[in-house]
C-alpha cells in the first residue's frame, strides 16, 4: 500500500488524539494541528472519543505549538465543535481550552470571540460549558475587556433554555471580572429570581462573596442576604458564611434578614448560632 494512502487513512480514521500527536507515519511529515482538525471536520461523520491519554497529549502539543500553528488551527477547532459529533466535539473542547490557557490566547482568539460565543447557542450542554470556560480564560489573560465577550455572556445568562451549570459558571466569571457592572448585577438578580436547584444557588452565593469581601457594593450584599430566606439549608448556611467574611458594614446592612433567621423557630440551631456569631463579630447584639 503506498505511503500516501496509509497517511490518508490515518488522518481520516484515527483523526483525533493519535493523529494529532503523530510524529511519523511511514516516513511522512506529521500533520499540523490545522491539517488534523481540518481532516476531522471534512472526514467521516463520526470520530471516536479521545482517550484521557490522547486528550493529555493534545493539550501538551497545543501548549508547545507555535502561535502561527495554533492560530491556523483555531477555525477548524471551532468548526469541529459545531459538527454535533461527540468525538469531534471532545477533541475541539480540548483544543480550544488548551488555546484558552495559553498566555497568548487573547491574540490567538481575538478574531474568533464571536464564533466561540456562537457555540453558546448549541443545544449540547457540554459545548455550552466548555465555551464559557474558553471565553473566561481569554478574558482573564487580558487586562482590558475583550470586545463582545461581556455582552455574549450576559445574553447567555439571560436565556431560560440553557444549561444551568454552564450559566452559573458564566455568572461566577462575570462576578469575578465585572462585579461593578450594573448590567452584570441585573443579570445575576434576574437569574436568582428563577427556580434553580440549591447547588447552583449555593455556587452563586459563594461567587458573590469572592474577591475583596469587605469592599462589596451594597447591591451585592443585598443579593447575598436575600438567600438567608431560601428553602435550602445549604443555601442559607452559605449566605451566613459569606456574610461572616464581609465586615461590619455588610452585616449591618443584612441585619434585618439575619435577625429574622434567628427568630424562626424551625431553623436548625447550627444556622442560628452562626448568624448570632456574625452579628456579635460586627459589634451588634445577638439577642
Amino acid at each position: 500500500m503506498p505511503n500516501a494512502t496509509i497517511t490518508s487513512i490515518v488522518w481520516r480514521v484515527i483523526i483525533c488524539g493519535p493523529a494529532i500527536c503523530l510524529y511519523s507515519v511511514c516516513g511522512q511529515t506529521p500533520p499540523t494541528l490545522q491539517e488534523s482538525f481540518q481532516a476531522m471536520v471534512q472526514g467521516p461523520a463520526r470520530t471516536p472519543k479521545p482517550t484521557p491519554e490522547e486528550m493529555s497529549a493534545l493539550g501538551t502539543r497545543i501548549e508547545a505549538a507555535s502561535p502561527d500553528e495554533v492560530k491556523a488551527a483555531v477555525p477548524w477547532m471551532i468548526a469541529a465543535a459545531a459538527t454535533g459529533d461527540d468525538g469531534k466535539r471532545n477533541c475541539a473542547a480540548v483544543g480550544l481550552m488548551g488555546v484558552g490557557l495559553r498566555t497568548d490566547s487573547p491574540a490567538l482568539l481575538k478574531d474568533h470571540i464571536g464564533e466561540v460565543a456562537a457555540l453558546l447557542n448549541s443545544s449540547d450542554s457540554f459545548t455550552q460549558g466548555f465555551s464559557v470556560t474558553v471565553l473566561g480564560s481569554v478574558q482573564q489573560r487580558q487586562p482590558t475587556a475583550v470586545p463582545g465577550l461581556l455582552n455574549a455572556l450576559l445574553s447567555f445568562v439571560k436565556r431560560t433554555d440553557r444549561y444551568t451549570a454552564a450559566q452559573v459558571s458564566a455568572i461566577a466569571f462575570l462576578l469575578k471580572e465585572f462585579e461593578g457592572d450594573q448590567a452584570v448585577l441585573d443579570a445575576v438578580e434576574s437569574f436568582c429570581s428563577r427556580e434553580i436547584d440549591s447547588d447552583s444557588r449555593t455556587r452563586i452565593v459563594f461567587a458573590l462573596g469572592l474577591g475583596e469581601a469587605q469592599r462589596k457594593p451594597a447591591r451585592v450584599v443585598d443579593l447575598i442576604a436575600a438567600n438567608l430566606s431560601d428553602p435550602s439549608l445549604g443555601v442559607r448556611a452559605a449566605a451566613v458564611d459569606v456574610l461572616s467574611r464581609m465586615g461590619p458594614q455588610a452585616v449591618i446592612r443584612a441585619e434585618p434578614q439575619l435577625r429574622k433567621l434567628i427568630q424562626q423557630a424551625d431553623q436548625p440551631e447550627v444556622v442560628k448560632s452562626a448568624a448570632r456569631k456574625v452579628l456579635r463579630d460586627a459589634g451588634l447584639s445577638a439577642n
